[in-house]
């Protein structure tokens, strides 16, 4: 009776320490996670009419406007970002944005891009050259760090400017408009 008693609680003892997780001895490296600080401001560029020449409004905050903050990483040991994790930021009253971007401690974010698309009225010059006002245009910027080390902050402005060299009804933007594509994004990973 002793010898099944012993052996009772020997299988009772036995499945109990079967079923308790295992507990964590260590932290690895690989689990801890740091960040990246990135800020700026995004402002614009457009333009009034002014007598029959076109007049630039420059450095306009970009305010309260949602803006996009895309964290490229190197997954396959090759050069270059090739996994992007798309995070959005709303710019303050004055234009001015900040973000924390995950990283892992001692890494590094291979490239962070910062994009803004915005509609706005503008000037610009028809086809004859005559000056048109509030035409509705849409603006691009986009800005890029490459690379951001963890642990670091790392402050980068953004300048958008009319993206279309024609817009609708034949206008065309000034001659010395910036004219930014809109990146191209092949892998984007939530």
């Amino acid at each position: 009776m002793k010898k099944t008693f012993i052996m009772a609680a020997l299988v009772v003892i036995a499945a109990m320490f079967a079923s308790c997780e295992k507990e964590p001895t260590a932290l690895e490296l690989e689990s801890l996670t740091g960040e990246v600080i990135v800020k700026g401001y995004v402002k614009f560029t457009y333009y009034e009419k002014d007598g029959s020449t076109l007049k630039a409004v420059a450095n306009k905050a970009v305010a309260s406007k949602e803006i996009v903050v895309l964290r490229g990483m190197d997954t396959d040991d090759t050069p270059g970002a090739d996994a992007w994790t798309e995070y959005k930021v709303t710019t303050d009253d004055k234009g001015f944005y900040e973000i924390n971007l995950p990283c892992e401690l001692g890494k590094q974010i291979d490239e962070v891009k910062i994009q803004c698309i915005l509609s706005h009225k503008t000037a610009c010059y028809d086809e004859d050259g005559n000056v048109v006002s509030d035409v509705d245009a849409d603006f691009f910027g986009e800005a890029i760090l490459a690379p951001a080390a963890e642990g670091n902050i790392h402050e980068k402005d953004v300048d958008v400017a009319w993206k279309v060299l024609h817009g609708n009804n034949g206008y065309i933007t000034p001659a010395n408009l910036s004219r930014s594509p809109m990146a191209s994004i092949s892998t984007m990973s939530m």
